[in-house]
């Protein structure tokens, strides 16, 4: 019998503020701590980001948490997206006893950031790639 993802009233009304603002369907929500991250699919996070950031202040200002709005994709590409804006220097996937692991390196200036305060993003992107892509872990260098 297949699992199914619950979704609580919070994250359905972020869906339907993120449609209403955007005009584009947020294909998942995750909320951690004082962030909220929307993805969404291939070739819409223009759309959802609009000219000048303008829609992805306007949620920041509606929701009064900070916006991130992620375009999902093929593995590679997709943790690539979840860094951004600090471009990875380098990716590799390896098959572990563990499983699958994601070793990723940024420049030695943005590595602080990319982690964030107390590994923040960081944890948002191992929830996020662990479940649409079964790699267990992401190991920043």
């Amino acid at each position: 019998m297949p699992e199914w993802d619950v979704i609580s009233q919070e994250t359905l009304r972020y869906m339907q503020l993120f449609e209403s603002v955007t005009s584009v369907r947020a294909k998942e929500v995750m909320e951690e701590e004082d962030t909220i991250v929307f993805l969404v699919d291939k070739g819409k996070l223009g759309q959802a980001i609009g000219k000048g950031a303008h829609r992805l202040k306007k949620l920041e200002e509606l929701l009064k948490k900070k916006v991130k709005i992620v375009e999902f994709d093929d593995e590679e590409n997709f943790i690539r997206n979840l860094f951004k804006p600090f471009p990875l220097t380098s990716l590799d996937i390896r098959d572990e006893t563990a499983g699958r692991v994601a070793y990723v390196a940024v420049e030695p200036k943005d590595k602080g950031k990319a982690i964030g305060e107390k590994g923040k993003n960081l944890h948002i992107v191992k929830k996020l790639v662990k479940k649409h892509y079964e790699i267990v872990n992401v190991v920043v260098a």
